[in-house]
């Protein structure tokens, strides 16, 4: 009885860690998504907040009235991706990502959630907007770094539609306007029209 006592006892210890272990691999996997991007000189995903995105979704649909399609450069796990394209369901909702588990995790999740107007893509976000002009709207949120400030500038040379980044503004365009969300961070949605016709310099 004893030992019987002492065995169920030793397995009940031995699936608890090996809980454990499965948690700290997890934690391990979803750090490694923060720590290899800047690594790399790569900014670290940022999860955008609910209130931005109901702004974006707002200046989308005051702004950009075509069926173009909208881009998430640097999509991370989908928060922002997931709300556009559950307000613009008729159009096509781009998630660009460079770091695989993040978007592997938000393919998964499209799936469950049936988000069929998504399309997601390992690649440079601000070269397929260069690449695209399908895109009529895009949207960043990334720490204007020199790599990101490369991009940016390669981007505005041919983008032709509707940009919008949240709290990091353009260094070098003047947004036709600034919306404040809110919220804990004092987050901003800067709106820029890069349309040739409207493109403003700062």
């Amino acid at each position: 009885s004893f030992n019987k006592k002492a065995y169920t006892y030793l397995k009940s210890e031995a699936k608890m860690q090996l809980f454990l272990y499965f948690i700290a691999i997890v934690m391990y996997v979803i750090g490694l998504t923060f720590i290899i991007p800047i690594f790399f000189g790569i900014i670290a995903p940022i999860p955008s907040m609910p209130r931005i995105n109901r702004l974006l979704i707002r200046k989308i649909r005051e702004l950009d009235s075509t069926d173009g399609d909208i881009l998430d450069i640097g999509s991370g796990y989908g928060s922002t991706v997931f709300a556009l394209a559950k307000a613009f369901p008729n159009r096509r909702i781009i998630a660009c990502e460079i770091s695989w588990i993040p978007l592997l995790f938000s393919k998964m999740m499209a799936r469950l959630l049936r988000r069929r107007n998504i399309v997601f893509l390992h690649t440079d976000g601000f070269a397929y907007a260069t690449d695209n002009p399908k895109v009529s709207s895009a949207f960043f949120y990334f720490p204007v770094t020199k790599k990101v400030y490369r991009s940016l500038q390669n981007m505005g040379q041919t983008y032709r539609g509707f940009l919008y980044a949240n709290t990091y503004p353009h260094p070098d365009l003047r947004p036709v306007d600034v919306l404040l969300a809110h919220d804990l961070f004092k987050s901003r949605l800067f709106v820029y029209d890069l349309r040739p016709l409207n493109k403003t310099v700062a």
